[in-house]
């Protein structure tokens, strides 16, 4: 007979509370939403906050001989895991390749050396990296090359 009892009383709540919930709801909805306040995200508005338009902006200068020279190339947004950041200094006073190295030091957004490599005068040299941030990264070439150069410095996929 408990038993009997304790199921009708939670029937009974069970029902209360569901139709309290229904009537809850329904008057919930009727309130008015002030559109000005609470704008309609569409994909287009979440395409753009997720994927802004700053391209990949290469840099280039002139090297003085044995000299030092700063580059600034900035990596824009991308999809997919690898970048390659391409360099190549190229002799600009005679058309014989001069000997020498030609020392990089690549610094991330953050400040922090990320890449060291050697290069020679005419020569292309790529550097291949996973999951770089995007941003203003500084390349600082020192020449060890007894000609001017000048240097470029440019991402692409």
């Amino acid at each position: 007979m408990k038993a009997k009892v304790l199921k009708r009383f939670v029937a009974l709540v069970m029902s209360t509370l569901l139709m309290l919930g229904a009537s809850v709801s329904a008057f919930a909805t009727e309130v008015p939403v002030n559109v000005s306040a609470n704008p309609v995200e569409t994909i287009d508005t979440i395409q753009d906050t997720v994927m802004s338009t700053r391209a990949n902006i290469p840099d280039s200068g002139y090297c003085s001989a044995n000299g030092e020279l700063r580059l600034y190339p900035t990596l824009g947004n991308y999809i997919g895991f690898t970048r390659t950041l391409l360099f190549y200094a190229t002799a600009i006073d005679s058309n014989v390749t001069p000997g020498g190295d030609i020392r990089v030091y690549v610094y991330g957004p953050d400040g922090n050396l990320v890449r060291y490599f050697e290069t020679h005068a005419n020569e292309d040299h790529e550097e291949k990296f996973t999951l770089p941030s995007a941003g203003e990264y500084k390349v600082v070439i020192y020449s060890e090359v007894d000609e001017r150069l000048h240097c470029n410095a440019v991402w692409y996929a």
